[in-house]
């Protein structure tokens, strides 16, 4: 009753044991070397086209999210990638933003930031003339939050955080998507899936 993915990784987890008993000498051979895996088929992309997009950002400018998904749209980078991006990372006069750290929660610790997990994911990015005047946006905007917000504002260098500084929670990230996706009218569409729709735009 499993599906093919869930079956071909418990054959990569006891081929993996076998292997090692074999090394161990308690196995003269791995029996689940004579087991065909299945060969799960690869998941259709659901890539939102250009209607679907508009209909996103729209959607998207009516919430507090709006210039991340935005930027996200126009960069393709990765919800990771955008939480933790800073303004040290981005200079808006030569229109590039650098990939240097992501966000993300573990348990026990809160949200840690770290390094992209390849180098390739270590990137530069060239900004379109919209990526630059979002990011110019958003940048008058938290200036208008600290001022609100007064002493209770933590900087933390982010480009896209909380009212009062803090990293926004990947978790309150997904309920404002949902409700993105909701206003939109576009089905079921994941954040992940706009990376995909900016590279089919390009």
């Amino acid at each position: 009753g499993l599906s093919p993915r869930s079956v071909l990784r418990y054959h990569q987890i006891l081929h993996a044991a076998l292997h090692q008993a074999v090394r161990w000498q308690l196995l003269n051979r791995n029996p689940a070397d004579a087991v065909e895996p299945p060969r799960p088929g690869r998941r259709e992309l659901q890539v939102p086209d250009a209607a679907a997009v508009r209909a996103l950002l729209t959607a998207a400018d009516a919430t507090s999210q709006g210039p991340l998904v935005r930027l996200a749209v126009l960069t393709g980078m990765r919800r990771g990638e955008l939480l933790g991006l800073r303004w040290s990372d981005v200079d808006l006069d030569r229109a590039s933003v650098n990939v240097q750290q992501t966000a993300q929660r573990l348990s026990g610790r809160g949200i840690v930031f770290r390094q992209p997990k390849t180098r390739l994911s270590r990137r530069s990015i060239a900004l379109s003339p919209a990526g630059v005047q979002v990011l110019r946006q958003q940048r008058r905007r938290q200036v208008e939050a600290r001022m609100l917000a007064g002493p209770a504002y933590i900087d933390r260098d982010l480009v896209f955080a909380t009212g009062l500084g803090t990293p926004v929670e990947a978790g309150t990230l997904a309920r404002t998507w949902e409700r993105i996706t909701e206003a939109a009218g576009v089905g079921h569409v994941r954040f992940h899936d706009l990376r995909h729709a900016h590279a089919a735009l390009l």
